[in-house]
């Protein structure tokens, strides 16, 4: 393989080029495989069709091709095959069989047919008529080539720019799709924050259940304390009216000595029904205590979740400024993304302007006539001509004092380390969204014993 010309010489004196269906020539087979083709200076050259990547990177042809047809003097025909409607036949009398081509569609079937058909006119004949021709047009264009090759270092300079302007417009394409990048993950960090919200909220609404649930306990044991309280005011005065009846029995067993062992047996009973009304109030006095000490319990227990509940309500309003925060900042990422979009399509034209400025004044160049004066030489331009050049040097001016004031206001601007330190934002945000729920699972954890503890005692008070 020859080595790559960095002017792409082998590139651009290929007349076409592309991938085609072939079918097998000089037998008969008709499997058709695919082949590139390349038809260059009077003959078609086919490679497999894998080669057209390495053409068109290197921007050269192999010179080892799988086989090379010589188009000179040959009829080119458009025929219908079967399964092929858009063939292309190729014969020549010095050929035996036929080339049988295939494209797509009818539009690049025309196209090659026409190609085809003109490179089958260079023969030997017309290429020696075609020399001495073109030794004349090289005569005559060689002062016009003198004057191109002057011209040349000036415009090296304008393409080199113009060459800078296609790199920094690719760059911005790039930086365009970064943008859209953070905007889909900034995206979807707004969707994320929006459902740990609506988490929050169904929890607000569980640790409201939840309280008021204590609240209807805290009033039945209150009311069961009050129950409890009565009763024990009822047994006091019970055992007030059996003190006094014990001592009128006592007064009257000292008076009625006779009677001591008749009533001594009825003071057993009173005695030992006192000890049961004892025993009796001790276990309601504890019953009260364990009451007191289950209300004291849901006490601080309401008053952890009345501080979860504020915890969780400054969350919902730290939420809430974040899907402000980042709903604005979307808003901001949009805008900046449509100036750059605006601000690379005003390049492009004026890119275009500065194109066809160039390609006026190359014109002008090529078309203005030229004179000899004592041996040197010097050149004349009708007024036409020098004002389009004119023209023409006022836009290249223009555009390339817009491409140093976008410069200017690029170097300005780090739109890149703004959407940086925007994400880092986030990034801190969601940080502090999970510590929050590590305290609130400590929190629920030490609510959750304090139940149980309750639970445990409540228990062991009713075994005993």
């Amino acid at each position: 393989m020859p080595p790559n010309l960095g002017n792409g010489e082998q590139y651009h004196n290929v007349q076409l080029y592309g991938v085609l269906m072939k079918k097998p020539f000089a037998h008969q087979s008709s499997k058709w495989s695919k082949r590139f083709f390349i038809i260059k200076d009077g003959f078609l050259l086919y490679y497999s069709d894998g080669e057209k990547k390495e053409f068109e990177k290197k921007r050269f042809f192999n010179i080892h091709p799988k086989g090379a047809i010589p188009l000179g003097g040959c009829d080119i025909q458009p025929v219908e095959e079967n399964g092929h409607p858009f063939s292309i036949h190729i014969t020549n009398d010095n050929f035996n069989g036929v080339v049988a081509l295939s494209t797509d569609t009818g539009f690049e079937r025309d196209k090659w047919v026409n190609m085809l058909r003109i490179s089958s006119r260079v023969t030997f004949k017309n290429s020696q008529l075609g020399e001495a021709m073109i030794q004349q047009l090289e005569d005559q264009g060689l002062q016009m080539a003198q004057d191109k090759h002057d011209l040349y270092g000036q415009l090296q300079t304008e393409a080199t720019a113009l060459q800078a302007e296609k790199e920094k417009t690719e760059e911005l394409e790039r930086i365009q799709a970064e943008m859209e990048k953070e905007k889909e993950e900034m995206e979807q960090l707004s969707e994320d924050l929006r459902s740990e919200y609506d988490k929050l909220k169904e929890e607000m609404k569980l640790t409201a259940e939840a309280m008021q649930n204590i609240e209807e306990d805290k009033h039945e044991l209150m009311n069961t304390t009050s129950n409890l309280q009565a009763n024990i005011e009822a047994l006091a005065k019970e055992k007030e009216k059996t003190l006094g009846e014990l001592r009128e029995r006592q007064n009257v067993a000292n008076k009625l000595s006779q009677e001591k062992e008749d009533l001594s047996k009825n003071t057993d009973e009173l005695k030992e029904m006192l000890k049961k009304i004892e025993d009796q109030m001790q276990r309601l006095h504890d019953d009260r205590m364990q009451a007191e000490n289950r209300l004291r319990e849901n006490e601080e227990q309401s008053v952890v979740l009345q501080e979860e509940k504020n915890s969780i309500s400054d969350h919902a309003t730290e939420l809430e400024e974040s899907i402000k925060e980042l709903t604005t900042q979307k808003q901001i990422t949009e805008n900046e993304l449509k100036e750059e979009v605006k601000a690379r399509y005003e390049a492009e034209n004026r890119l275009k302007v500065a194109n066809e400025s160039l390609s006026k004044l190359d014109k002008t160049l090529m078309v203005a006539g030229t004179t000899q004066s004592d041996g040197n030489k010097t050149y004349s331009y009708s007024e036409n001509a020098q004002e389009e050049m004119s023209q023409s040097v006022k836009n290249l001016k223009r555009f390339f004092e817009n491409v140093a004031f976008e410069a200017q206001l690029d170097a300005k601007k780090p739109v890149l380390m703004k959407n940086a330190l925007n994400t880092r934002k986030a990034y801190v945000r969601r940080a502090k969204t999970l510590r929050y729920e590590a305290r609130k699972q400590t929190s629920k954890t030490r609510s959750t014993a304090t139940i149980m503890h309750s639970t445990r005692m409540h228990a062991s008070a009713s075994s005993e």
